[in-house]
């Protein structure tokens, strides 16, 4: 499974899973299913989680054309064949 941005945002924020879990009531194992891309967050879900990590919902689960978090870090070092 890739990184995720939920993965992402969380580690910025300096949050475990267990603290995220706590703060949105949501289980740490469907914590870890939605960062491993196992799951898919119903709305309510999603909405806790942005709210949690005080992001926004389209940044932290976008569209899926936009770049996954290994895309846009691939490109930023230079791993993308580009350079």
């Amino acid at each position: 499974p890739s990184l995720t941005w939920l993965r992402v945002v969380r580690e910025l924020r300096g949050m475990s899973q267990g603290e995220l879990a706590d703060a949105t009531g949501i289980s740490k194992v469907a914590i870890s299913r939605l960062e491993n891309g196992h799951r898919s967050p119903r709305w309510e879900t999603a909405q806790k989680l942005a709210k949690a990590l005080d992001v926004d919902l389209q940044k932290l689960f976008p569209d899926e054309d936009q770049p996954s978090p290994a895309d846009v870090l691939a490109e930023y070092l230079g791993l993308d064949g580009s350079r």
